[in-house]
């Protein structure tokens, strides 16, 4: 079996049809996959929707745990994943007709611990839009070192395959709790893999953006609560530099990236002084504030200049939602 397909599934019974047949009508032989749908203790009809789907189709399987967020969901499909290659599908997403069969093909050439994945997204009016940090060279065989070293990946877990065997060998899994889990495994992966490639056009991957999921609420409570979990990331990730220079080399941009991420919504989200002065200090105490110097671009630039002092970020951070430089940045 290649893939094991993984779905953490928290009260989407308006989403989990579409997932679930975006999949099944792959045409995929039914002995290369398997649908791991893991209940996150729903309390709608999620759950009646998918053991409905285990009747119809023996490669779904729905397990059932108490509410623990979609890290702890995820973790679950790992343990019980029977496939080479884990694939992780978000319920509100879906696949592309026909994408997955010469994925297959091209996989059992492949014995990468790692796999990226060409994708795009819509939004609720079906408008389409490419994520264009994906311009890494393809079919090229990297370290996972290098790779982090040289490319602003983006960790969302939908965007790549991982060797199954290669992440419970690792003990590689999510951090419970948090949002941005996704940063943390996949950089932490593709750090510690031995062999990273992109594929080509061979799949894509659309990303459903509803209004009111979880990334998208706008409460200050949530924003902050955002923030902090990105400084858990970043702290996990610093941990790891730790043991040697050389691992400090390989995850620096990736830290600077992260770091400029959070200074940046906490600038466009108008927090108070003392909660951005608290949290500088924390990228202080890691290193990655002031925004060290390193050739990245124009943009890296010009931002690490714009918040270089704590006084800088929090006028920033005072201006009318609006304003032009917020909208910039």
């Amino acid at each position: 079996m290649e893939f094991s397909i993984i779905i953490p599934a928290y009260n989407v019974e308006g989403y989990i049809v579409r997932s679930l047949d975006s999949i099944l009508a792959q045409g995929l032989p039914a002995s290369e996959y398997e649908i791991i749908v893991v209940n996150d203790g729903s309390t709608d009809k999620t759950e009646d929707i998918v053991m409905e789907y285990t009747y119809r189709f023996r490669s779904v399987q729905l397990i059932t745990i108490p509410n623990s967020g979609p890290s702890v969901a995820r973790n679950t499909g790992i343990q019980h994943a029977a496939g080479r290659y884990l694939m992780f599908v978000d319920p509100d997403d879906y696949l592309v007709s026909g994408s997955l069969l010469p994925l297959l093909a091209y996989v059992k050439e492949r014995d990468e611990d790692v796999i990226g994945l060409r994708y795009c997204k819509v939004d609720e009016d079906g408008k389409t839009s490419s994520y264009h940090h994906q311009r890494f060279p393809v079919n090229k065989v990297y370290s996972g070192r290098e790779f982090i070293e040289k490319n602003n990946i983006i960790g969302v877990v939908w965007g790549y395959l991982f060797r199954s065997e290669f992440i419970k060998k690792n003990k590689i899994t999510m951090i419970p709790g948090i949002f941005h889990q996704d940063e943390e495994f996949v950089s932490r992966a593709i750090f510690m893999a031995r062999r990273v490639i992109m594929s080509e056009y061979f799949t894509y991957y659309y990303y459903y953006k509803r209004k009111n999921s979880t990334v998208n609420r706008m409460d200050m409570a949530h924003r902050e609560r955002l923030i902090k979990d990105t400084l858990t990331v970043i702290c996990s990730l610093w941990e790891i530099t730790l043991k040697s220079e050389d691992s400090a080399r390989h995850l620096a941009r990736k830290l600077r990236f992260l770091s400029l991420d959070l200074i940046r919504l906490l600038i466009r989200e108008g927090h108070s002084e003392q909660f951005i002065r608290d949290t500088l200090f924390e990228l202080r105490q890691r290193g990655t504030y002031p925004l060290p110097y390193d050739n990245y671009g124009l943009k890296y630039f010009t931002f690490r200049h714009l918040v270089s002092t704590e006084e800088k970020v929090a006028k920033l951070s005072s201006l009318p939602r609006n304003s032009f430089i917020k909208r910039y940045i």
